[in-house]
């Protein structure tokens, strides 16, 4: 039976709390381990809020709760990884959106954890827009499923780009979440215009998944060519391109490269997941709301000691096989 890894895009705002560190000594000897790779601390890690600075006004992308909101999102979706894999409970195959594309490539062992953490501290301190330009940033928008996205980000919308599909259509099929990138100002006029609430803008975290991010792209690009990437041992679904999945160490630095500017499917995941046979998904760490969503196939969201119960008991009550190694 074929179980699926999924890690959704963005990154952890909100405290985890202390409840897997607590529980789990593979979590605590795999925290110490982030700690030592990324400079912050386990307060850090575990308790500081980052959602307050999301509304604070402050334009700029600070480098300090990039690295933070990354780092956390990482040593989460790896760690619970770890606890599950103690259990006996391995993908075999993987899945993810933008970050949560690249932490399923270390899943797959295609880079390595050490080499991850470095490069979200490198990419966390890259200027995300030429000197004295605009700033760029993110608005999050829940809107219907047959939304005009034109209206939102097509041509009489300069500087302003379809970034991602946080899970695609909502299970009633009415609507929705999407992301949008581009020039703050545009974005805010963006929000001004539609109807009121539909958008928020937000500004700490810079933006991403647009062509505004070249010259980004361009800082980060030779760091990754410095990276030794390995062949993937199991399969990651692209959230770039729909029906694909990465199999190749070249592949997977294309794929790193190209997940600065390129648009993110949620949605092209959930489906490659599906066509090559998924019977139950997890969604590993911070991220989708998975309830809100439809998915072609059972799926349970996996973030707490409760959550990691109730994962153990749906593998068992399905009859699937348990690998210990």
């Amino acid at each position: 039976m074929t179980i699926s890894f999924i890690i959704g895009g963005g990154v952890a705002l909100e405290p985890p709390g202390l409840a897997l560190h607590e529980r789990y000594q593979v979590m605590r000897d795999w925290s110490d381990q982030v700690v030592r790779w990324s400079g912050l601390t386990l307060d850090q890690l575990y308790t500081e809020d980052l959602s307050v600075h999301l509304y604070d006004g402050d334009d700029s992308a600070r480098p300090e709760l990039r690295h933070l909101a990354a780092a956390r999102q990482a040593m989460l979706a790896i760690g619970i990884a770890d606890v599950l894999a103690e259990q006996g409970i391995r993908p075999n195959l993987l899945g993810g959106s933008s970050l949560g594309w690249m932490i399923c490539s270390c899943l797959a062992g295609a880079i390595s954890r050490e080499d991850l953490f470095a490069m979200l501290k490198f990419n966390s301190r890259q200027p995300m827009s030429p000197p004295g330009e605009p700033g760029r940033g993110f608005a999050v928008a829940i809107i219907e499923a047959d939304a005009d996205l034109d209206w939102y980000c097509g041509p009489d919308r300069p500087g302003v780009y379809f970034a991602s599909d946080v899970g695609g259509r909502f299970a009633d099929g009415k609507y929705q979440m999407v992301m949008f990138s581009g020039k703050l100002d545009a974005l805010r006029e963006l929000a001004a215009e539609a109807p009121r609430g539909q958008l928020n803008v937000l500004s700490v975290l810079g933006g991403g998944h647009t062509p505004l991010q070249e010259y980004y792209a361009g800082l980060v690009r030779p760091y990754l060519e410095k990276i030794p990437f390995r062949d993937p041992e199991l399969p990651v679904v692209s959230a770039l391109t729909k029906g694909a999945a990465v199999t190749t160490a070249e592949g997977v630095r294309a794929e790193f490269a190209a997940n600065l500017t390129t648009p993110a499917y949620l949605s092209h995941v959930k489906q490659g997941l599906a066509e090559r046979g998924t019977e139950l998904a997890l969604l590993l760490g911070a991220g989708v709301p998975v309830a809100l969503f439809a998915w072609p196939y059972p799926t349970l969201s996996v973030s707490s000691p409760e959550e990691i119960e109730q994962a153990a008991a749906t593998v068992y009550d399905m009859g699937i096989e348990l690998t210990f190694n």
